[in-house]
């Protein structure tokens, strides 16, 4: 029953299929069982009788029979696909919107395997539960019409029958126990499975080039064989339960045969009772070893649907204000008050107590060694993450104040790690902004330096860039993000890194568009080659999680401190 009612929410919306498609089952159910009556009829009514009439009639019964199983059985069967179809494709689109609307943190906390496997395992187990809970309707209602007939039949051999009842009983909510419990670690390893492909088809490149296959393949072998372990010890549960429906029904069977048989030959039974009665009961024992089976399966279900359940009741750290107020406007300024920041309570501080303010229209550089968390520090901007202390400010407001999408709306973010989609040039170029024409999106290619080598791909903007765009290299893939920063014509921009991936010439074309896209805007940058940063309005120095130093390239270079040592070892 609880396996049941955590599949409920999920089911609810398509009840309407799933009703029709469980009343369609009680005629099915009637066809199911005719066997045991046409069979007492054939030998009492017609054969004991000789009536050829009788033989004729019960030949068109049999035919009509059968032709009305073919229609209801399809709809019914149909009808259970459609809803479960549904069923799938909602818990699927649910899910995904849940994970696209959690924090950054939950993805670097989580495994993508696992995650990836609840929406494609987790999501087929809930709907086997659908299918399950039809095949539930129609084996109940078979077996409750063939245990009527068995009392009508002979009661004396129906008690004979049901003595193995309490032992099925107990099978089933033992079986049933082991199935969840192997059920939950069955998918917890295959979600290990998917992290391990997924790691080793994204790090392709690192794997081949330190010779990494074997250590790979065994990472991989390992987790596979844990599932397997756990998929066979669930598949010895479920396949006991057949063969032990099947031998307690041949002790039932046995006692049926010599109890019967004795009162047929001391004619207190005819033979066509008994032959119905032995039919009756034979046609019984596949509906209770199908419940037990989907009872298992229903605990299987219901495993998956609590893991799904634990998914959507997950909820962002980073929350937006019931009367958050909408940022617009072509001009902001930034300040930075005060902030510290840590990725959990239990880790140590990234930074601390770091402040500055970026008036608007002017240009503002974070530089410092690797690990310093320059980029963890202007991801707080956009509300990648919300500091542990301190405040953010647009304009004077903390940035918490603003709605997500108003915020974001008015930031236009590069970075070194450049993401495309597995779609054309066109495409990833209009994912800055909605709606535009192919005029705009051409003039932001050529203003990032892109349309060159955009003009000489195979299709030109419809040049389809490959998984994460690895059909192009590492400079024009940038390019890309950076005309796509370029459409979105943000009038704040964050630039981390953005010209890391260039070369020399490349770099100082795309940094020209870039200082005319900087003109008016409030602009956030981020590099390791200072030589790009010089022209800074000012300049951040961090260094052991604290704002070392702070001023102008030519202040910062006089006082002979940090800023000048890196850059007189990285210019």
């Amino acid at each position: 029953m609880k396996s049941f009612l955590r599949l409920v929410p999920f089911i609810k919306p398509q009840w309407r299929l799933l009703l029709v498609a469980g009343l369609l089952t009680i005629p099915l159910s009637a066809v199911r069982f005719s066997p045991a009556p046409l069979l007492k009829f054939l030998q009492d009514d017609v054969l004991a009788q000789r009536s050829y009439d009788k033989l004729l009639y019960l030949a068109f019964a049999v035919v009509g029979i059968y032709c009305v199983n073919v229609i209801v059985r399809f709809s019914s069967t149909f009808l259970a696909r459609l809803a479960n179809e549904r069923i799938m494709r909602d818990i699927r689109e649910k899910l995904f919107n849940h994970y696209l609307g959690l924090s950054s943190s939950f993805f670097n906390e989580s495994s993508i395997g696992q995650l990836i496997s609840r929406v494609t395992n987790d999501v087929f187990y809930v709907s086997q539960g659908t299918i399950n809970l039809i095949a539930l309707v129609r084996d109940s209602f078979t077996f409750i019409g063939l245990l009527i007939y068995a009392i009508h039949l002979n009661v004396k051999l129906l008690a004979l029958m049901l003595v193995i009842a309490p032992m099925l009983t107990w099978l089933g909510k033992r079986s049933g126990k082991l199935m969840k419990g192997y059920a939950l670690k069955m998918q917890e390893a295959n979600g290990n499975v998917y992290s391990a492909l997924q790691e080793a088809f994204s790090g392709f490149r690192v794997i081949k080039g330190f010779g990494l296959e074997r250590l790979t393949f065994d990472r991989f072998k390992k987790r596979n064989d844990e599932y397997v372990n756990f998929a066979l010890k669930a598949a010895r549960v479920e396949e006991i339960g057949g063969p032990s429906v099947e031998f307690m029904g041949a002790i039932a069977a046995a006692l049926i045969i010599y109890v019967g048989g004795r009162d047929v030959l001391q004619d207190r039974l005819t033979t066509g009772e008994l032959l119905a009665f032995f039919t009756c009961f034979g046609l019984m024992i596949n509906p209770i070893r199908n419940l037990n089976d989907i009872n298992m399966k229903l605990n299987l279900a219901g495993a998956s649907a609590e893991r799904i359940h634990e998914t959507l009741a997950l909820r962002s750290a980073i929350v937006e204000k019931p009367n958050a107020k909408v940022l617009s406007g072509r001009e902001h300024a930034i300040a930075f008050e005060n902030v510290s920041f840590r990725y959990a309570d239990d880790l140590p501080f990234v930074f601390r107590q770091v402040s500055f303010e970026v008036p608007k229209g002017k240009m503002f550089a974070v530089v410092g060694a690797s690990g310093q968390g320059k980029s963890t520090l202007v991801n707080l901007l956009p509300r990648f993450y919300d500091p542990s202390d301190g405040r953010v400010l647009i304009d004077g407001s903390n940035v918490s104040d603003f709605t997500l999408s108003s915020l974001r709306k008015q930031i236009a973010v590069v970075t070194q790690d450049v993401f495309l989609f597995n779609d054309s040039v066109r495409a990833n170029i209009a994912a800055g902004r909605t709606g535009a024409t192919e005029e705009e999106i051409v003039s932001a290619a050529k203003s990032a330096q892109a349309w060159d080598f955009i003009s000489r791909l195979p299709e030109g903007l419809d040049t389809v860039v490959g998984d994460r765009g690895q059909k192009l290299s590492g400079g024009e893939r940038q390019r890309i993000s950076i005309a796509r920063a370029l459409l979105k014509d943000a009038p704040i921009l964050i630039l981390d890194e953005a010209t890391s991936s260039l070369d020399s010439e490349s770099e100082k074309a795309v940094q020209a568009a870039l200082e005319k896209l900087m003109v008016g805007r409030t602009t956030l940058v981020i590099a390791h080659r200072l030589s790009t940063v010089r022209h800074a309005d000012q300049i951040l120095v961090l260094s052991g999680g604290k704002v070392v130093e702070i001023g102008t390239h030519d202040q910062l270079m006089s006082q002979r401190g940090e800023y000048a040592k890196f850059y007189s070892l990285l210019v």
